[in-house]
C-alpha cells in the first residue's frame, strides 16, 4: 500500500472509533459497561480525533504512533475534569457548612 492508501485507512479506523462513542457513553450512563471500560473507549475516542486532525494536516501516522496517543489519551481520560473537581469542591464547601 502507498503512503495514500495507509492514510485514507487509519482515517476510516479513527471515524469507525469516533461513531463507536455514542454507544458507549449510553452504556456507561446506563452501567452497562465500568468506568474502566469508558475510559478506555473515551480514551480511544479523544485519540482518534487527535488523528483525525493529523491526517487532515497530511501528517503521516505509524501504528507505533497511533499506539502511543491511544495510551497517553486513556490515561487522560482516567483524570478527573475540571467540572468534576469544581464540583467536588462545591459538594465539600456545603458539607463543610461554608465554616471557615
Amino acid at each position: 500500500m502507498d503512503t495514500n492508501e495507509i492514510m485514507e485507512a487509519r482515517k476510516r479506523e479513527c471515524e469507525n472509533l469516533v461513531s463507536q462513542f455514542r454507544d458507549a457513553q449510553a452504556m456507561h450512563d446506563k452501567g452497562a459497561i465500568s468506568d474502566d471500560e469508558f475510559y478506555d473507549r473515551y480514551g480511544r475516542y479523544n485519540a482518534s480525533l487527535r488523528v483525525l486532525a493529523m491526517l487532515d494536516e497530511g501528517t503521516e501516522v505509524t501504528d507505533e504512533e497511533f499506539a502511543q496517543i491511544i495510551a497517553e489519551e486513556i490515561e487522560a481520560a482516567q483524570e478527573p475534569s475540571v467540572l468534576e473537581l469544581l464540583r467536588a469542591d462545591v459538594d465539600y464547601a456545603l458539607m463543610m457548612g461554608g465554616e471557615d
